[in-house]
Order: structure tokens, then sequence, then C-alpha cells
């Protein structure tokens, strides 16, 4: 849907690895209030320390998302998103 676009589309653009962190995959879950503030980033897994400093910046920057869809009935949502760094 829209929103998982926008928020896909922001966080990407503040994800900046740097080359020399190597490849790997890192899940962070957090949860988006209402208003589209993004609280408690966490590390559920991952596959190279070296890449979870600039995963949690990325959901850190992206704050705030726009607001929730009025569809959304909930106060606050948790999700999970997965950065995936390939040197291929």
């Amino acid at each position: 849907d829209v929103y998982k676009r926008q928020m896909y589309s922001s966080i990407k653009k503040n994800w900046h690895p740097t080359e020399n962190s190597g490849a790997g995959k890192v899940v962070i879950s957090y949860k988006i209030k209402r208003d589209g503030t993004i609280i408690e980033p966490k590390i559920v897994s991952s596959t190279n320390k070296a890449l979870n400093k600039s995963a949690i910046e990325a959901i850190k920057k992206s704050s705030p998302l726009q607001p929730l869809p009025k569809r959304c009935k909930r106060d606050l949502i948790e999700v999970s998103f997965t950065f995936s760094y390939n040197l291929e």
C-alpha cells in the first residue's frame, strides 16, 4: 500500500552503509505512533554487526514518517524492516 511504499522509500533514502562494513542483513523492529513518530528501534537479528549502526540511524533519521492512515484504528503499530547489503 501507499503508506508502506512511502515508509520504505524514506528509510532507504536515509540508509548509508559504508563499503568496508561488508555484506549482511539486519532486521530492526520499531513502533510508529499515530503522528508518524518512530519509537523504540531495536535490532532483532543481524548477520553483520558493522551494519547495525547505519541501519538504526536510517530508522531514526526517517522519523517522523507520514501520520498513520485514518483506516488504521490503532494509535501505535509495530513494524519490522530488513536491511540487506550486498557487495556484488
